[in-house]
């Protein structure tokens, strides 16, 4: 529960024992505070490991959306990618690697109004 961001009060009523208790195993208790370490450590490996194949991906459906979807889905696509990456000026290619350069284009192709 600690790891997943619950507060020490609702880690208290969980175990049933006074929030104190909490405080104490956290920065008191060697053992508690070891393991403790130990499980976020690894749960920070679990994700340094899995977050880039998710974003990869994640990527990789959101060019497929930007260059075949629905036209409106293919406008929130790119739209999205600019807002995530940054890019404010949708005029010119430069410096874009070619797969952004492609979502460029598919963004150019659907152009519609404003919702």
């Amino acid at each position: 529960m600690i790891l997943a961001g619950a507060l020490i009060h609702e880690v208290a009523v969980a175990v049933k024992v006074g929030r104190s208790t909490i405080s104490e195993w956290i920065h008191k208790d060697g053992f508690f505070k070891t393991k403790l370490e130990e499980l976020r450590s690894q749960a920070e490996d679990e994700l340094r490991f899995s977050a880039p194949m998710t974003n990869a991906f994640m990527m990789a459906q959101l060019r497929n959306l930007a260059e075949s979807g629905p036209p409106e889905s293919r406008l929130k696509a790119v739209q999205f990618y600019f807002e995530k990456f940054g890019i404010k000026d949708s005029t010119t290619t430069s410096g874009l690697s070619a797969g952004d350069a492609l979502i460029l284009k598919a963004m150019q192709k659907c152009e519609m109004p404003e919702s």
